[in-house]
Formats: structure tokens, C-alpha cells, sequence
């Protein structure tokens, strides 16, 4: 009629008795693909359920016609009087009964065993899932003794136990599959929480601040310059240099030079030169050092500019500092302290009488002697070595001086102590022979 392989999809699909929806899609796309017919399909598989509907209620019928013989007691042997189980002297004949002779007291033992046995099983439940697979047999084995041993009073104490563990254990497993969710729950938390740190961790790390990034460094000392607080700016500059490698120490501040340099004229236009001053010997920015040095010397403070001018001098050479000595020199001399402003240039080899000097700030002195009626001082201003037209004419210029000012009196004497200077090793040329020269001197000044 079908095909084996449907048979055998239908017999399968029939095995509990029942036909899902699933099953019965199944059955129809098997059936429409073999081409049989629906309605031949169905009255098929309804007879088959109703065969397996009267073979099942038989069965029913036959189990419990047996069990009902077995709930209303056991049969004397001896007597065929229907006896309770487990009696052991028959009422009505007051004979012995061997309970293995009868098989209601069998089935009673057996389901007492099971019984037992299942109270262990529920002491030893530990998880929900042990439970419910315990309570299920449990509930099975209980229905049992309640249909057929319902008037045992020991069957029931039995069975009493047996609920009184089933509760206990339903319990514990929930108490079990609490804290195991819990356990769970708390140990996710924990994770996450780690993960969370791990995150933040990465981010703060990662996260650009004035200390490891230039830009943000000079954004924000230029923040804090406009709100007027140099001492925050200067502590930004210090974290970002602070954590400069040394290998690359001199090349990470100049990423912040113009923070630098910007946090240094805010110390000059604050009147703090000194730590101006320091900045610029630190970072090596001359132009910072001279910022301070002309703000010091505007206001005054001749000896301060000095210390700055001999800080970055005493580091980097006296090369680099030539504009910050002109600039101190002409200060002293602005106030009448020639001898002060000799002293700075003596002390950076700006002027001296066996240099070969020709910056014009040595000029400028010397010419400041000279009006001044220093005449030696100026010739320490003067190198004359070698070139004795021009030491003529310095001591024409002296002499010019005496004369403008009244001191005749010391010409002759001074030309008398200068001329000596006009040695014959240090000229071959007749004209620059000390009486020759002595002569000229004479006449030029009158004499």
C-alpha cells in the first residue's frame, strides 16, 4: 500500500501514541512527494491509533484488575479467605501463612525496598537536578502505596518519611542552586569588574595629559599664563620634563620650547629675571637669558643682570653672551661707573690692553676715559701692539683732552712716561723712533 520507508516514518512517528504536529508535517511531505493520496494517509494513521488506543486500554484494565486483587489483600492458602498482607495467621482458620507463599506480601516487600531505596537517593540529592529526577521517581513510587497500601499504617509511615525527605532535599537543592547562581553571578561581577579596571587602566594610561604630550603640555601652560598662575604653569613644565628620557631628554623639551619660552617672559613681565633667567640657562634659549638681563638693567638691577649673564656664560661660554655684557657694560657707563663697566668687560675678555679687540663698546669706553681725564684707564681700552700710527693718535687724543681742560701741566709729563712705549724693536721705521716721536708730541702740544 505504502512505500517501507513511509511505513517505517509513520510506525516511528506512532511509537508514544501520539502525532505531533511536527511528525504529522513530516508524514504529509513524505506522503505528497510519493504521491499518495492525504485521505487514504489519514484514515491509515487513525487506525493505527485506535489499535494502539484498545491495546493500551487493555493493558490498563489487565494492571489494574490485577493490582486491585493485590490492594484488597492476600488469599489463605489453606482456607482461599482473603487475608490483609503481611498477616501471618490466617483469621479465619488460625493457621500459619508463609508470607512467600502469597504474592501480595512479594509486591509489598518490593515496593517497600523501592521505597528504602529512594530515601537514600533523596538524602544524597546535592544539585536541583538530582532533585527533580529523585522527587519524579519518588512521586511514582508514593502514588503507588497510596492506591493500593493506603490502609498500611506502615507503608504510610514510610511514605511519610519519604515526603518529609523529598521536601527537605527540594531545599537544600534550591538552597544549592542558589548559591551556585550566586556563586556565578558574583564571579561574573568579579570579572567584569576586572575588565572594567583593565579598561580604565588602558584609558588613563593612554589618556594625553601635560605630562606625556607636548601639545597638551602647551595648552596648558598657555591656560594657566592667561589666568595669571605661573607657578602652575611652571609645574606643567616640569612634569613633562621630568618624565623625558634621558637619551632624548634635550630633544623632548625642545617639543615644549615655545611653552618654555612663554612661561619665561611671563617671569620677566611678572619681575621675577633671576628665574627668567634660569629657565633660559636650563633650556639653553639665549634670547630668554637677554629678555632678562634688558628687564633687569631697565630696572636698575645692574647686579642681577650680571649673575644672569655669568650663569649662562659660566655654562655655554662667553661667545654666546656678548649682546648681554654690551648691554650691562653700557648700563655702568650710562651711570658713571666706567671703572664698573671695565671690570664686566675684563671679566668676559671684552676689552684689556693685549687683546686684539675691536668691538666698539671697547671704543666707547676708552673715548669715556679719556673725557673723563682717565688717561691710563683708556689706553687699557686701546691695543696699540702693532699698530703705533694709531697709538699716536690715542695720545693726541689725550692730549687734546689736557689741553681742553686746563692740564697743561701734565702734558709734558705724560708724553715723557707714553713715548717710552715707541721702542725701536717694535719699528724699523725711523718716524716711530722714540725722539722722533718725543719731538712731534712736543709740538703738537705746544711745548
Amino acid at each position: 500500500m505504502f512505500s517501507k520507508e513511509l511505513e517505517n516514518l509513520i510506525k516511528a512517528s506512532l511509537t508514544d501514541g501520539k502525532l505531533s504536529e511536527l511528525e504529522k508535517k513530516a508524514l504529509v511531505n513524505r506522503a505528497q512527494k510519493e504521491g499518495v493520496d492525504l485521505d487514504e494517509l489519514e484514515i491509515y494513521i487513525e487506525s493505527i491509533l485506535q489499535q494502539r488506543t484498545q491495546e493500551q486500554k487493555f493493558q490498563l484494565e489487565k494492571e489494574t484488575s490485577e493490582h486491585e486483587k493485590l490492594r484488597k489483600g492476600n488469599i489463605c492458602p489453606h482456607c482461599a479467605t482473603e487475608i490483609p498482607p503481611l498477616t501471618k495467621i490466617c483469621p479465619n482458620c488460625n493457621r500459619a501463612v508463609n508470607t512467600n507463599e502469597t504474592s501480595g506480601d512479594k509486591e509489598l516487600f518490593e515496593l517497600l525496598d523501592q521505597v528504602n531505596a529512594a530515601l537514600v537517593e533523596v538524602k544524597a540529592v546535592k544539585s536541583i537536578d538530582d532533585y527533580r529526577r529523585a522527587a519524579a521517581e519518588c512521586e511514582a513510587l508514593i502514588n503507588k502505596a497510596n492506591v493500593f497500601y493506603g490502609d498500611n499504617k506502615k507503608v504510610q509511615m514510610l511514605v511519610y518519611e519519604l515526603k518529609a525527605e523529598i521536601e527537605k532535599a527540594e531545599n537544600g537543592a534550591k538552597k544549592a542552586a542558589l548559591r551556585n547562581q550566586l556563586g556565578k553571578r558574583w564571579k561574573l561581577i568579579a570579572i567584569a569588574l576586572v575588565a572594567c579596571l583593565l579598561v580604565i587602566g588602558i584609558c588613563i594610561a593612554n589618556r594625553k595629559t601635560p605630562a606625556n604630550d607636548a601639545k597638551t603640555c602647551i595648552t596648558a601652560v598657555n591656560d594657566a599664563l592667561a589666568n595669571g598662575n605661573l607657578s602652575e604653569a611652571e609645574g606643567y613644565v616640569g612634569a613633562f620634563i621630568s618624565n623625558l628620557a634621558t637619551d632624548v631628554y634635550e630633544e623632548g623639551w625642545k617639543d615644549i620650547e615655545s611653552a618654555i619660552v612663554s612661561l619665561g617672559q611671563a617671569y620677566v613681565k611678572n619681575g621675577d629675571f633671576s628665574k627668567a633667567a634660569t629657565m633660559g640657562t636650563t633650556y639653553k634659549n639665549i634670547n630668554l637669558v637677554l629678555s632678562a638681563v634688558n628687564a633687569a638693567i631697565e630696572n636698575g638691577n645692574l647686579n642681577l643682570a650680571k649673575e644672569c649673564c655669568s650663569a649662562y656664560a659660566d655654562e655655554y661660554g662667553y661667545g654666546p653672551t656678548e649682546p648681554m655684557i654690551v648691554a650691562i657694560m653700557e648700563a655702568y657707563m650710562k651711570q658713571g661707573d666706567l671703572d664698573e663697566a671695565k671690570n664686566v668687560g675684563s671679566m668676559y675678555n671684552m676689552i684689556g690692553t693685549y687683546l686684539s679687540v675691536s668691538d666698539p663698546i671697547a671704543f666707547k669706553l676708552r673715548d669715556a676715559y679719556i673725557a673723563a681725564g682717565k688717561y691710563d684707564e683708556a689706553e687699557y681700552c686701546f691695543n696699540w701692539h702693532g699698530e703705533t700710527d694709531k697709538y699716536y693718535d690715542f695720545l693726541c687724543a689725550c692730549i687734546d683732552r689736557m689741553l681742553e681742560t686746563g692740564k697743561q701741566s701734565r702734558v709734558k709729563n705724560y708724553i715723557d712716561r707714553k713715548v717710552s712705549h715707541f721702542d725701536s724693536s717694535l719699528s724699523s721705521q725711523a718716524e716711530w723712533q722714540q725722539a722722533a716721536v718725543k719731538k712731534r708730541l712736543y709740538e703738537y702740544a705746544g711745548l
